[in-house]
């Protein structure tokens, strides 16, 4: 008979988490062993705070033609394409905006607050030279990057999505029924141990450990990815700040929003998705999911009203 087999390992500055329906114990230690190792390799090359990363090499050799390799040469033509869809909201090139807001370091590094942020109080930087994403030179065919000089490209907003989508493609060669997560980014495929469809639940932004809301997904496989502004926070310079940066204004966002959840086919577009949708804000925010193909949302005030996309409705 079919259990389930639940695995929790610390990568790329979060939890991921696996769980797998499977009778078959030394297969499914076998491909946690594997993913692990995948998760390692992953930091080594994406990690913004790791210097000898792939990512912190291009950053160094901003003004310069770097040589990257074909998966990192994958997520930037994700983030090119992210970018042009959310119209420049989902921009990667706020890399030096971020440290000097104060993250700087990975998050378990960091001391200060974890308070809710009072998003009428500070902001960061807002006298850098404008870049966007679109100054961002890719070249496919001679497989290089050069980022203009002065700017440094943060990859956090897609790249576990990216991670959790290859490891599902992984995953799907030897299971039918799993789920894999890092940090709020998963992918959900066919059923639970009793046979039923997985659930996703909705967390209080204002107390992580209740959940408001669940949510069936669909088991032909989704991908679901939450952004806040609640749980990467701290204080740097006297000033609050929170790990979600408006790429309009280069400070940190400000709007009615506490969390959004999306899904969509992929963990990746949920992953944008997501983080699109919480600096548009609520009204803006539900337009622009409903012209995304095979994607909803569930946007969380801060009055913890609900605001959900007309789909959603269907997963309830």
């Amino acid at each position: 008979m079919n259990k389930s087999v639940r695995h929790q390992f610390r990568a790329y500055d979060t939890d991921v988490e696996l769980c797998l329906v499977t009778d078959d114990e030394p297969l499914s230690a076998a491909i946690v062993k594997q993913i692990e190792r995948a998760a390692v390799d992953f930091e080594k090359r994406f990690s913004r705070f790791d210097t000898a990363s792939e990512l912190s090499q291009i950053n160094a050799g901003a003004g310069r033609r770097v040589a990257i390799s074909p998966e990192m040469m994958e997520v930037l033509c994700l983030a090119r394409e992210a970018f042009r869809i959310s119209d420049g909201v989902f921009d990667p090139t706020i890399g030096a905006v971020l440290s000097e807001s104060g993250y700087d370091k990975s998050f378990a590094l960091l001391t200060g607050s974890r308070e809710t942020p009072d998003t009428a109080a500070g902001g960061v930087r807002t006298d850098v030279e404008s870049y966007s994403f679109h100054d961002v030179l890719i070249d496919e065919h001679n497989m290089t990057v050069e980022v203009p000089a002065g700017v440094s490209i943060d990859l956090g907003g897609i790249a576990k999505g990216f991670w959790v989508d290859q490891m599902k493609n992984l995953l799907d060669k030897y299971f039918e029924n799993y789920w894999i997560g890092a940090g709020g980014d998963f992918f959900f495929r066919g059923l639970d141990e009793m046979g039923e469809l997985w659930q996703v639940t909705i967390q209080n932004p204002l107390m992580l450990g209740e959940n408001i809301l669940s949510l069936n997904v669909p088991a032909d496989g989704c991908g679901v990815a939450t952004s806040g502004i609640t749980k990467r926070q701290g204080i740097h310079h006297g000033k609050k700040w929170n790990h979600l940066i408006d790429t309009r204004t280069n400070a940190r966002v400000k709007n009615s929003v506490l969390a959004v959840t999306v899904l969509a086919g992929s963990t990746a577009d949920a992953d944008v998705l997501a983080k699109t949708v919480l600096i548009l804000g609520v009204r803006r925010g539900l337009a622009f999911i409903r012209k995304i193909e095979k994607a909803e949302c569930v946007i969380i005030d801060r009055n913890l009203k609900m605001h959900i996309s007309a789909g959603i409705k269907k997963f309830l």
